[in-house]
């Protein structure tokens, strides 16, 4: 059953319901002491019409204006990616939702290239580009997206998966600069069950996309098949690995603040041997991914997930050790080379 909230009675009696949510701290908690909103502003939120959107957008809603909130004024954008064909419906909905909350709601429709490479890569990028554009039509300061604990664990996994650095094990952040603003992301600590249930107490229709339970993808595998079973084992997984997520993020800085002082920039590709001999082998492997992933993003290369990280240890060993025969440690297919002799170890791009 869905509550009809057409007139100003029943949006006041249902904005001061969930104003009232402990969720209603959780946000403002999280919009000011993790996301650094210090002053009232005019905030654009990105709305998918799903649950997490839904609940982001009513407590946003019932925040602003509020004496000593961080919200000023709420307004929204739903993207239309036009990819699948409840996309035009999924439109309609928004509109919908955001007229019953009285939120005001710009509607991007995207034309998206099926055939430009990661198609799912593509979307995310344009999507970000249409709440940029319309928060700065707007006059907002920041856009805020509903991202939460669960998508934080499952980003997290397929980093770990994949044999991701530091930094991209704590992804996402609560904020990142986007454009001339701010993409904030205040619920990266609530767990998706409290959202939906919001949505549910508060009577509010929302839309399920069904390429979220989509087991053949890995986020989808993730979400159905893997984070249910963790959760089952350890109820409460999700959010104690976003908190595991700051704590990763507080340590990747200072890794890269170690690297910078040992190893120069990320740019470099040349350094002398010794320099490898002096830090632990950790350290060693850290400044060589470091560098072999700038190369390899410079020179829009893709490095191999299975055999990198073993290549990766076994250079890293070699670079350390006492040897004196010139190796060469071949990374992207045998287009990107780590060479290792007596005095220096070099990257050297293989040109056709």
């Amino acid at each position: 059953m869905t509550v009809s909230v057409d007139s100003s009675t029943n949006r006041d009696r249902l904005l001061l319901m969930s104003g009232r949510d402990p969720l209603a701290a959780v946000l403002h908690h999280g919009l000011v002491a993790r996301c650094g909103i210090d002053r009232p502003s005019r905030i654009l939120v990105g709305f998918s019409g799903g649950a997490d959107s839904t609940a982001l957008m009513l407590l946003m809603k019932s925040l602003a204006g509020r004496a000593g909130s961080p919200v000023r004024e709420v307004c929204a954008c739903h993207v239309n990616h036009g990819l699948r064909a409840e996309s035009d419906e999924e439109a309609r909905h928004a509109v919908k939702v955001s007229s019953m909350l009285g939120v005001d709601m710009y509607v991007s429709r995207l034309v998206v290239d099926r055939d430009a490479g990661n198609l799912s890569q593509r979307a995310r990028e344009l999507r970000y580009e249409a709440f940029e554009k319309a928060a700065s039509e707007a006059g907002c300061d920041y856009v805020c997206t509903a991202h939460h604990a669960e998508d934080r664990f499952e980003t997290m996994l397929q980093h770990l998966c994949r044999g991701g650095g530091a930094l991209g094990v704590s992804q996402p952040r609560w904020s990142r600069p986007l454009g001339s603003m701010h993409l904030v992301r205040p619920l990266l600590g609530t767990a998706r069950t409290d959202l939906r249930s919001l949505c549910l107490r508060a009577e509010l229709p929302f839309v399920e996309d069904p390429t979220n339970g989509d087991p053949g993808t890995a986020r989808g595998f993730l979400r159905q098949e893997v984070i249910p079973i963790l959760e089952s084992r350890w109820p409460g997984a999700a959010q104690r690995a976003s908190a595991a997520a700051d704590r990763i993020t507080a340590a990747g800085i200072a890794l890269e603040g170690r690297l910078a002082d040992c190893f120069g920039p990320a740019s470099r590709r040349v350094w002398p041997r010794e320099l490898f001999r002096e830090v632990d082998p950790e350290l060693s492997a850290a400044a060589i991914r470091r560098s072999l992933l700038d190369f390899a993003s410079r020179a829009n290369l893709p490095l191999e997930q299975n055999s990198f990280a073993n290549r990766l240890c076994e250079a890293a060993w070699y670079a350390q050790s006492s040897g004196v025969e010139p190796r060469t440690f071949e990374f992207a297919a045998g287009r990107l080379r780590l060479i290792v002799t007596a005095r220096d170890v070099a990257l050297d791009i293989v040109t056709d």
